[in-house]
């Protein structure tokens, strides 16, 4: 690992990374060693929805209050070395739509990159907002952009289930109403012969919902939402969660 400006850049020998302190542990340019392409090129930590009042714009429109890890430059940083893996830490508060402030109520973030000689990147995500809201019809989600997205499928509750995108913007496969088998996971292939796989229990268990949403052009966004307009409690405690991604070759 060697650091350049706010950003660190990580190499194994299977995959190559990049995160930025700037934006509270930006994960972008994920690619495997070799590659030129990035399977993922970007993510955040937001809510536009539930937890923050509406704000009103200069022309005295009402709008949703926008509040994300963007733009977020105090971001605290921590490396947690081992004999055979490390960890990467990054912890602050979401900020307000223009990053300029520390949204209130505070919500603050903790997002860990656990990494070591292996294929598979662990991914400790953890959210406390300091504030107490009833049967909350909320969203809050960490999404992932991925540059190409060609295919998926899924270990689904009622079997795998597999599919392509629309050519439109929309919702692709949503576990709240598919449901996820005993050992969750997810693959979204390119359609250029790599993969990435996400899994572990927490993507059932901590999350109202993941989902995949086609974007313009060949691209496509994962969203792990904590929250999803479902009804829910939030309470000033520690929302945490765990998964993997992995990044793999493949004949397609």
């Amino acid at each position: 690992m060697r650091a350049r400006g706010s950003q660190y850049l990580i190499s194994n020998g299977q995959y190559d990374l990049t995160v930025s302190r700037y934006g509270g542990g930006r994960l972008g340019d994920l690619r495997l060693t070799g590659d030129t392409e990035p399977l993922i090129s970007d993510s955040k930590i937001y809510t536009d929805g539930g937890i923050y009042d509406d704000r009103t714009t200069p022309d005295m429109r009402t709008v949703r209050s926008f509040v994300a890890t963007l733009g977020d430059p105090e971001t605290e940083v921590s490396i947690k070395p081992g004999e055979s893996a490390w960890k990467l830490c990054f912890d602050g508060y979401l900020r307000t739509h223009d990053g300029r402030g520390t949204a209130s109520p505070r919500t603050r973030y903790r997002v860990t990159y656990g990494m070591d000689s292996s294929d598979t990147l662990t991914v400790n995500l953890g959210l406390k907002t300091h504030a107490t809201i009833p049967e909350a019809k909320a969203f809050l989600a960490q999404t992932l952009d991925l540059p190409r997205f060609g295919s998926y499928e899924v270990n689904a509750k009622d079997g795998p289930a597999t599919g392509t995108p629309p050519p439109r913007s929309r919702r692709v496969w949503e576990s709240k109403t598919e449901g996820f088998a005993d050992e969750p996971w997810v693959v979204v292939r390119t359609g250029t012969g790599r993969a990435l796989r996400f899994a572990g229990a927490d993507l059932a268990r901590a999350f109202q919902n993941v989902f995949l949403l086609r974007t313009g052009g060949t691209g496509g966004v994962m969203f792990l939402a904590y929250n999803d307009f479902e009804p829910q409690d939030i309470d000033p405690v520690w929302r945490e969660a765990q998964y993997t991604i992995t990044p793999s070759r493949e004949a397609e």
